[in-house]
């Protein structure tokens, strides 16, 4: 064989072992390629499940924010208290008891009942299974899968604005996923509380405060508010005028208001006479009041900020003949009564044209505490307001013009028996305004007060 060939031969044989190598590198540089992207690929897996799950996570605390804003937005008084103001222990359980007034131990939260109506603030125990932190609720109460929420806090702070009455801290937790793919996200928002104000509260023309009514205003109609402080009162019950489509009848946890202090008697014997509050004794004989000639007139006092003739009555009852009891209009009267006024008795107070004359007027405060009863004329109408927490009260008679222009704030109504009309003409007109009922407001710690839009949003750590 010439050298050449050999040469040749030589040449092929060393380019086909080169040609192996290159393409075993080349396989071995794909398979490394191939696992880096594989690992790369599971890696972006992991990081966009970890992702989506804590989009999820926060999806649900969101809804948990919108829950817990609804329950406080829904029942307001809780809005000033924090969910525990004791440390709670390992198992989330809160100490709070006696006097601490918390969502935990809501009983001695003013306004809160044991129990609750549509329309009021939840019951105690429902507030109570709010508080719980320990337990997480489902976004989808259908599918677990969906994840769920849970309260973290909700406390009070400063809100650093004269406007406002505190700022209130709501901290919650939602989580989605369970084991090594379980995610937690915390969320807080503080939530802006303006102080109660008298005006959001309309000025009921009638109030039963018993908690135990069934009655309601019975077949009679009233043309005002109707507050109820009894869940056993079907309010669909309660006759509305429905020519006054404004008015309407609600049930109330808010506590009727007690009777004023009556103030100290009058003191004729002191040179000059003392002026106080007037005993009048039984009432069963015509008289108007005040009584303003004579060597003693009747003095005016300064009662709940207005000058006014205070009078005291152990009754307002039928005499001999009839009995009728004429308050001057344009007058400012108060009677405290200690006893009732019975049926077929008269009472005139009207203001008419009479300028600058209004039905609070003429006040009847009751204050006997048990049993009472106040019997109005069916056929004649008083401008008054009437505040007995302990009395029955009802409208004699089936007349078209009988009853009260103002309020009547009582224990519970009569329709029926000695004093009462199964009529369902009018009965009650109110006529009041809270700036004609000055003192006699419910207590501001009971008033619900106003919740704004959230102010802040955050997202927290979890620990």
């Amino acid at each position: 064989m010439n050298t050449r060939l050999k040469l040749a031969l030589l040449l092929h044989t060393g380019e086909s072992g080169f040609a192996m190598v290159i393409a075993v590198s080349m396989g071995l540089i794909m398979i490394l390629v191939g696992l880096t992207m594989t690992m790369r690929s599971q890696g972006d897996q992991v990081v966009a499940s970890r992702q989506k799950e804590t989009d999820r996570a926060i999806g649900a605390a969101e809804k948990a924010i919108v829950h817990y804003q609804a329950f406080i937005n829904e029942n307001r008084l809780l809005s000033r208290h924090p969910d525990c103001l004791g440390t709670r222990n390992a198992q989330g359980v809160c100490p709070d008891t006696g006097s601490q007034a918390s969502w935990s131990n809501p009983t001695n939260i003013p306004g809160i009942s044991s129990t609750s109506c549509v329309g009021s603030s939840a019951s105690t125990t429902t507030i109570q299974q709010f508080a719980n932190i320990a337990t997480w609720t489902n976004v989808d109460l259908t599918d677990a899968s969906k994840g769920q929420f849970r309260l973290v806090s909700y406390r009070t702070a400063d809100p650093g604005d004269n406007s406002l009455q505190t700022m209130g801290i709501l901290t919650v937790e939602g989580r989605t996923g369970s084991g090594i793919n379980e995610s937690i996200s915390r969320l807080q928002v503080a939530i802006p509380v303006r102080p109660p104000e008298i005006g959001n509260i309309s000025v009921p023309g009638v109030w039963i405060g018993n908690p135990n009514d069934t009655n309601g205003t019975g077949g009679n109609t009233i043309r005002g508010n109707v507050l109820v402080n009894s869940c056993s009162v079907n309010l669909a019950n309660i006759k509305i005028d429905p020519t006054t489509p404004e008015f309407s009848a609600q049930y109330t946890n808010l506590p009727m208001p007690t009777v004023p202090t009556m103030p100290a008697a009058a003191n004729n014997a002191t040179n000059p006479p003392t002026a106080g509050t007037i005993s009048l004794g039984t009432i069963n004989t015509n008289i108007t009041l005040p009584r303003l000639g004579g060597a003693t007139p009747d003095l005016p006092i300064t009662f709940n900020g207005q000058q006014r003739y205070v009078y005291s009555a152990t009754g307002i009852v039928k005499g001999g003949g009839n009995t009728t009891l004429t308050i001057t209009p344009g007058q400012r009267v108060v009677i405290f009564l200690s006893g009732d006024i019975s049926k077929n008795v008269n009472i005139d107070h009207t203001c008419g044209s009479v300028s600058g004359c209004l039905p609070t007027n003429f006040q009847i405060f009751g204050t006997k505490a048990s049993g009472g009863e106040i019997c109005l004329n069916g056929n004649r109408v008083v401008d008054a307001f009437i505040l007995a927490p302990r009395y029955q009260a009802g409208v004699a008679g089936g007349g078209n013009n009988g009853g009260i222009n103002g309020s009547i704030w009582v224990n519970n109504w009569s329709n029926g028996g000695s004093c009462g009309s199964n009529s369902n003409n009018v009965v009650v007109r109110q006529t009041a305004a809270w700036n004609d009922l000055t003192g006699l407001q419910p207590d501001n710690a009971a008033l619900p007060p106003s919740i704004l839009p959230i102010r802040a949003w955050q997202r927290n750590g979890v620990n």
